[in-house]
Protein backbone atom coordinates (compact mmCIF):
# COMPACT_ATOMS: atom_id res chain seq x y z
CA UNK A 1 0.00 0.00 0.00
CA UNK A 2 2.75 2.36 0.77
CA UNK A 3 4.15 2.57 -2.79
CA UNK A 4 0.72 3.47 -4.21
CA UNK A 5 0.23 6.30 -1.69
CA UNK A 6 3.72 7.66 -2.49
CA UNK A 7 2.97 7.50 -6.23
CA UNK A 8 -0.30 9.42 -5.78
CA UNK A 9 1.47 12.10 -3.72
CA UNK A 10 4.12 12.66 -6.43
CA UNK A 11 1.45 12.87 -9.12
CA UNK A 12 -0.46 15.45 -7.05
CA UNK A 13 2.68 17.58 -6.60
CA UNK A 14 3.45 17.39 -10.33
CA UNK A 15 -0.13 18.31 -11.22
CA UNK A 16 -0.16 21.24 -8.77
CA UNK A 17 3.26 22.41 -10.01
CA UNK A 18 2.19 22.33 -13.65
CA UNK A 19 -1.05 24.13 -12.79
CA UNK A 20 0.82 26.91 -11.00
CA UNK A 21 3.67 27.23 -13.51
CA UNK A 22 1.61 26.97 -16.72
CA UNK A 23 0.45 30.62 -16.76
CA UNK A 24 4.00 31.80 -16.13
CA UNK A 25 5.44 29.55 -18.83
CA UNK A 26 2.67 30.45 -21.31
CA UNK A 27 2.95 34.16 -20.53
CA UNK A 28 6.73 34.36 -20.65
CA UNK A 29 6.65 36.00 -24.08
CA UNK A 30 3.50 38.02 -23.44
CA UNK A 31 3.65 41.78 -23.34
CA UNK A 32 3.77 43.72 -20.08
CA UNK A 33 0.05 44.64 -20.16
CA UNK A 34 -1.00 41.00 -20.47
CA UNK A 35 1.27 39.97 -17.63
CA UNK A 36 -0.01 42.73 -15.33
CA UNK A 37 -3.62 41.94 -16.25
CA UNK A 38 -3.14 38.31 -15.26
CA UNK A 39 -1.77 39.40 -11.89
CA UNK A 40 1.82 38.48 -12.73
CA UNK A 41 4.81 40.61 -13.44
CA UNK A 42 7.99 39.39 -15.06
CA UNK A 43 10.92 41.75 -15.55
CA UNK A 44 10.98 43.70 -18.81
CA UNK A 45 13.66 42.45 -21.18
CA UNK A 46 13.56 44.98 -24.00
CA UNK A 47 15.54 47.85 -22.48
CA UNK A 48 14.38 51.45 -22.05
CA UNK A 49 12.02 53.20 -24.46
CA UNK A 50 13.84 56.14 -26.07
CA UNK A 51 12.15 59.24 -27.52
CA UNK A 52 14.52 61.95 -28.86
CA UNK A 53 13.47 65.47 -27.86
CA UNK A 54 15.45 67.59 -30.30
CA UNK A 55 14.46 69.86 -33.18
CA UNK A 56 15.75 68.77 -36.57
CA UNK A 57 16.75 72.32 -37.48
CA UNK A 58 18.58 74.14 -34.73
CA UNK A 59 19.68 77.59 -35.81
CA UNK A 60 20.64 79.92 -38.62
CA UNK A 61 24.01 81.37 -37.74
CA UNK A 62 24.71 84.64 -39.62
CA UNK A 63 28.01 85.50 -41.27
CA UNK A 64 31.03 83.37 -42.05
CA UNK A 65 33.19 84.02 -38.99
CA UNK A 66 33.83 81.12 -36.59
CA UNK A 67 31.23 80.94 -33.84
CA UNK A 68 30.86 78.73 -30.74
CA UNK A 69 27.69 76.64 -30.75
CA UNK A 70 26.30 73.90 -28.47
CA UNK A 71 24.74 70.63 -29.58
CA UNK A 72 22.21 69.59 -26.92
CA UNK A 73 21.52 65.86 -26.95
CA UNK A 74 18.14 65.42 -25.22
CA UNK A 75 16.07 62.24 -24.92
CA UNK A 76 13.20 60.86 -22.87
CA UNK A 77 14.17 57.41 -21.52
CA UNK A 78 11.69 55.25 -19.60
CA UNK A 79 11.70 51.68 -18.34
CA UNK A 80 9.51 49.92 -15.74
CA UNK A 81 12.64 48.38 -14.19
CA UNK A 82 14.40 51.77 -13.98
CA UNK A 83 16.96 53.40 -16.27
CA UNK A 84 20.61 52.73 -15.43
CA UNK A 85 22.55 54.71 -18.06
CA UNK A 86 21.74 56.85 -21.12
CA UNK A 87 24.29 57.59 -23.84
CA UNK A 88 24.02 60.06 -26.71
CA UNK A 89 26.04 59.29 -29.81
CA UNK A 90 26.67 61.82 -32.58
CA UNK A 91 28.76 62.42 -35.66
CA UNK A 92 29.18 65.13 -38.22
CA UNK A 93 27.67 63.75 -41.43
CA UNK A 94 30.86 64.68 -43.30
CA UNK A 95 32.94 62.46 -40.97
CA UNK A 96 32.80 58.76 -40.18
CA UNK A 97 33.70 58.83 -36.46
CA UNK A 98 30.92 58.64 -33.88
CA UNK A 99 31.41 60.13 -30.41
CA UNK A 100 29.57 58.98 -27.26
CA UNK A 101 28.48 61.19 -24.37
CA UNK A 102 26.99 59.90 -21.11
CA UNK A 103 23.84 61.91 -20.44
CA UNK A 104 22.56 63.19 -17.10
CA UNK A 105 19.06 64.04 -15.91
CA UNK A 106 18.15 67.38 -17.50
CA UNK A 107 17.93 70.01 -14.72
CA UNK A 108 15.74 72.28 -16.91
CA UNK A 109 12.90 69.74 -17.12
CA UNK A 110 10.64 68.81 -14.25
CA UNK A 111 10.57 65.24 -15.57
CA UNK A 112 12.65 62.39 -14.11
CA UNK A 113 12.89 60.73 -17.54
CA UNK A 114 14.54 63.51 -19.60
CA UNK A 115 18.31 63.20 -20.08
CA UNK A 116 20.73 65.77 -21.48
CA UNK A 117 24.29 65.98 -22.77
CA UNK A 118 25.84 69.20 -24.11
CA UNK A 119 28.59 69.21 -26.73
CA UNK A 120 30.32 72.52 -27.44
CA UNK A 121 31.95 73.02 -30.82
CA UNK A 122 33.08 75.80 -33.13
CA UNK A 123 31.28 76.32 -36.41
CA UNK A 124 33.83 77.83 -38.76
CA UNK A 125 33.63 79.26 -42.24
CA UNK A 126 30.69 79.20 -44.63
CA UNK A 127 28.24 76.33 -44.81
CA UNK A 128 26.86 74.51 -41.80
CA UNK A 129 26.92 71.20 -40.00
CA UNK A 130 24.58 68.23 -40.14
CA UNK A 131 24.65 65.98 -37.06
CA UNK A 132 23.59 62.32 -37.11
CA UNK A 133 22.34 61.38 -33.63
CA UNK A 134 21.27 58.18 -31.86
CA UNK A 135 20.72 57.24 -28.24
CA UNK A 136 21.51 54.09 -26.25
CA UNK A 137 20.17 53.19 -22.80
CA UNK A 138 20.18 50.29 -20.40
CA UNK A 139 17.81 49.44 -17.61
CA UNK A 140 18.75 48.27 -14.11
CA UNK A 141 18.64 44.64 -15.29
CA UNK A 142 21.26 45.23 -18.01
CA UNK A 143 18.88 45.24 -20.99
CA UNK A 144 19.93 47.70 -23.73
CA UNK A 145 17.96 49.53 -26.38
CA UNK A 146 18.94 51.93 -29.18
CA UNK A 147 16.83 54.70 -30.71
CA UNK A 148 16.25 55.26 -34.37
CA UNK A 149 18.73 57.66 -35.93
CA UNK A 150 17.72 61.29 -35.91
CA UNK A 151 19.51 64.41 -37.06
CA UNK A 152 20.00 68.08 -36.36
CA UNK A 153 21.35 70.71 -38.71
CA UNK A 154 22.88 74.10 -38.02
CA UNK A 155 23.01 76.33 -41.08
CA UNK A 156 25.25 79.26 -41.92
CA UNK A 157 23.60 82.02 -43.80
CA UNK A 158 24.06 85.61 -44.67
CA UNK A 159 20.96 87.19 -43.29
CA UNK A 160 20.01 89.82 -45.86
CA UNK A 161 20.02 93.34 -44.56
CA UNK A 162 17.65 95.73 -46.25
CA UNK A 163 17.72 99.46 -45.89
CA UNK A 164 14.61 101.50 -46.35
CA UNK A 165 14.64 105.19 -46.99
CA UNK A 166 12.07 107.02 -44.97
CA UNK A 167 11.10 110.56 -45.66
CA UNK A 168 11.39 112.91 -42.73
CA UNK A 169 8.08 113.86 -41.16
CA UNK A 170 8.53 117.47 -42.25
CA UNK A 171 8.59 116.41 -45.94
CA UNK A 172 5.47 114.28 -45.50
CA UNK A 173 3.69 117.14 -43.74
CA UNK A 174 4.58 119.51 -46.60
CA UNK A 175 3.37 116.99 -49.18
CA UNK A 176 0.04 116.62 -47.37
CA UNK A 177 -0.47 120.41 -47.42
CA UNK A 178 0.64 120.97 -51.03
CA UNK A 179 -1.31 118.11 -52.63
CA UNK A 180 -4.84 119.49 -51.91
CA UNK A 181 -3.78 122.97 -53.10
CA UNK A 182 -2.56 121.52 -56.41
CA UNK A 183 -5.83 119.61 -56.84
CA UNK A 184 -7.88 122.80 -56.20
CA UNK A 185 -5.80 124.76 -58.75
CA UNK A 186 -6.28 122.06 -61.42
CA UNK A 187 -10.04 121.97 -60.81
CA UNK A 188 -10.20 125.79 -61.00
CA UNK A 189 -8.28 125.87 -64.32
CA UNK A 190 -10.60 123.25 -65.86
CA UNK A 191 -13.64 125.20 -64.68
CA UNK A 192 -12.34 128.51 -66.06
CA UNK A 193 -11.61 126.97 -69.51
CA UNK A 194 -15.08 125.54 -69.81
CA UNK A 195 -16.60 128.98 -69.42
Amino acid sequence: MRPIHFSITIKCFILIGITLLAPIIAGYNADETTLRKNGMYLADSSGPTLTPMMPEFFDLVPGNDPVNVSLELRVNATDPDGVEVVIGSYNNRSESTWTNVTLILDPEFNDPNVYLGVVNYTLGGPGGVYWNIRFFASDTLGNWNVSEDTFQSVARGNVPTTTTTQRPESELFGLILVLPVVVVIIIAMVWIRRR
